[in-house]
């Protein structure tokens, strides 16, 4: 298999209810605020959510969602309500064995 980097993966992936694409730098607040929304089902379920992460600590996610992305190390995405532009929450793909076809 070629290098992963080499990959044309799109960012943004449209359906007719949702929009999918990657964080942008500057959202962290957007995501800080769903995740306090939802902090107690999060942390039954989710490592990274204890304790609440920072507004730093999301804005450091969104940021390095992009370089991770490019260096097809993770594959994360935010998710978004096409109508309304509401963030929805996140999604992604991690530890990703690229020899798996």
């Amino acid at each position: 298999m070629k290098n992963p980097i080499l990959l044309d993966l799109p960012s943004t992936i449209e359906t007719p209810r949702l929009v999918l694409r990657l964080p942008r730098p500057g959202e962290g607040a957007l995501i800080n605020a769903a995740i306090a929304e939802t902090l107690e089902g999060l942390q039954a379920y989710m490592p990274w959510a204890r304790p609440m992460p920072t507004l730093d600590d999301s804005e450091i996610y969104a940021r390095s969602s992009v370089a991770k992305f490019v260096t097809r190390e993770e594959l994360q995405l935010a998710i978004f309500d096409r109508a309304t532009g509401e963030y929805l929450g996140g999604s992604g793909f991690h530890k990703i064995s690229w020899k798996v076809p």
